[in-house]
């Protein structure tokens, strides 16, 4: 059976939360478990894996973590503005300002690659009414 990449990414994030917070020796802050779920890619979360197991002490871990925090917020920055321009594409239109606000408060990678996958799955033709659901629900796609 083939999981989404999201399915992967999300079970990594948690994966690597409890590790960080093991290594570190207590709990994370908002900003560090920020850090974790907008690394923006598998590939990216097993570098951090990596980097804190290599940390020696719980201070280093810190120090790494607040680094891995600043640098995800610019890129969930980023992924806001190239998510709005995925989506455009898959519903064959421009996003409305309200559309847009919904795609800008998206909170993490994992919920942007949610969905933009989930419209991926669905046929053209019954994207915009998943979209327009999505929107009146006020849903996070995940």
């Amino acid at each position: 059976m083939i999981q989404r990449y999201s399915t992967i990414y999300y079970q990594l994030c948690q994966q690597l939360e409890a590790y960080a917070q093991s290594r570190a020796g207590r709990p994370l802050t908002a900003a560090e478990r920020q850090g974790i779920w907008n690394a923006g890619s598998v590939t990216l979360l097993r570098v951090v894996a990596d980097d804190l197991s290599a940390a020696p002490t719980p201070d280093a871990v810190s120090s790494r973590l607040a680094t891995l925090a600043s640098a995800a917020a610019e890129r969930i920055q980023h992924t806001r503005a190239s998510l709005a321009g995925q989506v455009q594409l898959l519903l064959g239109r421009a996003l409305a300002e309200d559309e847009l606000r919904y795609v800008a408060a998206l909170s993490t990678m994992y919920a942007a690659m949610r969905l933009v996958e989930h419209l991926m799955e669905l046929a053209p033709e019954q994207r915009e009414a998943h979209w327009q659901q999505i929107l009146s629900e006020g849903r996070s796609p995940v």
